[in-house]
């Protein structure tokens, strides 16, 4: 009961924020020794554990790659690769979207994305290939307002990608997400004896449904708001934008790069680092040959 008590505590202060969220997260280290839950040795020891520093570390890479702009850049080389009509560069966005989120959280890869998604919708709104809102039925054009715009399905569909896709490469690694990593925590606590969850067999579990159901999910969006399967109906004429708009979304995507200029060093040592890291994570115990970790000590 003491132990719910601070448990319904804490949830009070985090939806409230009566407290600053990291002074509440602490509330812990002070309240578990003194009402007699734990020791103080015990409870410190929680916040500073493999599986801690693990997620500290993808926090950190986050932040650097967000920093230096390679995100950026990744992600318009591959829509530029793929090509830019609606269904391409939807494809396209949702599996670059859901590549960055196997790697940083789901919250930071949709900000990311969402800025890019845009620039290319105002612009094909720009040229008179599309429309991003439609006017609310009954109202005149010269009175609305902001609020009285509704988004059209192909507006709805980018949207849609940057929070499916970002979701669904977060179960890609067991960095992708912080419940990954609470999962990881758990069962190690729980059976201490068991060989464990290790970067290479979370991946080799995960990344074949992350990937078919990004498929699914992609096509389900296709066939409810872009008219797949239906060429007469009034969303697949809506997203027609023909050669002239592939043209135009494609010169969008040109300038974003220009604009980046050459790869800097900050991206290149950023990219190097994070394959290095990656590598490491991935065969520290891979499970079908010896991990670099058995070389150099006897934990595993």
């Amino acid at each position: 009961m003491k132990c719910l008590y601070i448990v319904a505590l804490m949830a009070m202060f985090w939806v409230t924020e009566v407290l600053p969220l990291p002074i509440t997260g602490l509330i812990p280290i002070v309240l578990y020794p003194l009402m007699g839950i734990m020791s103080t040795n015990d409870t410190c020891l929680c916040y500073m554990n493999d599986t801690t520093m693990m997620f500290l570390g993808s926090l950190v890479i986050a932040v650097v790659i967000e920093n230096s702009g390679l995100h950026m850049r990744v992600a318009l080389l591959i829509i530029k690769t793929i090509g830019c009509s609606h269904r391409r560069l939807t494809l396209g966005l949702f599996f670059v979207t859901m590549f960055i989120s196997m790697w940083i959280s789901n919250t930071a890869a949709t900000a990311m994305m969402i800025p890019i998604m845009e620039t290319v919708l105002i612009e094909l709104e720009t040229q008179g290939l599309g429309n991003m809102f439609v006017q609310k039925e009954g109202e005149v054009e010269e009175e609305s307002t902001e609020m009285n715009k509704t988004p059209t399905h192909s507006t709805m569909v980018y949207y849609l990608v940057s929070a499916y896709a970002s979701s669904l490469g977060g179960i890609g690694t067991i960095v992708g997400s912080g419940t990954n990593l609470t999962l990881k925590g758990f069962l190690e606590k729980r059976f201490p004896n068991s060989p464990g969850i290790n970067f290479a067999s979370w991946m080799l579990y995960s990344v074949p449904p992350m990937l078919l159901m990004g498929f699914l999910t992609w096509l389900w969006l296709q066939m409810m708001y872009m008219g797949l399967f239906r060429s007469e109906s009034k969303d697949a004429r809506a997203i027609d934008i023909g050669q002239q708009g592939e043209r135009v979304a494609a010169a969008v995507i040109e300038k974003r790069y220009k604009e980046l200029g050459p790869i800097s060093w900050h991206e290149l040592s950023v990219g190097i680092l994070f394959i290095f890291v990656v590598l490491l994570w991935f065969f520290r115990n891979p499970g079908f040959m010896p991990g670099w970790a058995a070389y150099i000590t006897n934990i595993v």
